[in-house]
């Protein structure tokens, strides 16, 4: 049996019209839960904040509940790192490409960025009902 999940390749950008702090603009790739379970998904891929540099975040949601404000992306939030590769809050050059990668493997959601393991989610986050990959989400904005 295959693994469940989704991959994308995006372009690091760096808008110089976000401005103050709690502003922000990014690039994601998101897996969304069932309908049943409200707002609950993974998301992962670049955000700028404020005046900051371009960054790797990676977020979970239950039920409307971010793991995280905005402002506190870089903080990985019940994120657990593992196997070496790039981690949220590392610093992305604009203009470059970002391989980014959610994949189910047994009972963890893991990150991979440019096809090396970052870490993962616990299904346990979502009390046993993870998000599974009825629907994903490519943005940008």
């Amino acid at each position: 049996m295959g693994a469940l999940g989704l991959k994308a390749t995006i372009t690091v950008e760096h808008p110089r019209q976000v401005g103050a702090e709690n502003n922000h603009s990014l690039a994601e790739i998101a897996v969304d839960a069932p309908s049943s379970l409200g707002y609950t998904f993974l998301e992962a891929g670049w955000i700028v904040q404020g005046d900051h540099p371009a960054s790797l975040f990676a977020n979970h949601w239950l039920r409307g509940n971010s793991s995280c404000n905005f402002v506190a992306y870089h903080q990985r939030c019940g994120f657990v790192p593992s196997g070496g590769g790039l981690l949220p809050g590392a610093m992305l050059v604009p203009g470059t490409k970002l391989t980014v990668e959610w994949r189910q493997l047994r009972r963890k959601w893991w990150l991979f960025v440019d096809d090396k393991p970052s870490g993962y989610y616990p299904d346990s986050l979502w009390h046993g009902r993870s998000p599974a990959p009825r629907r994903v989400d490519l943005w940008r904005g």
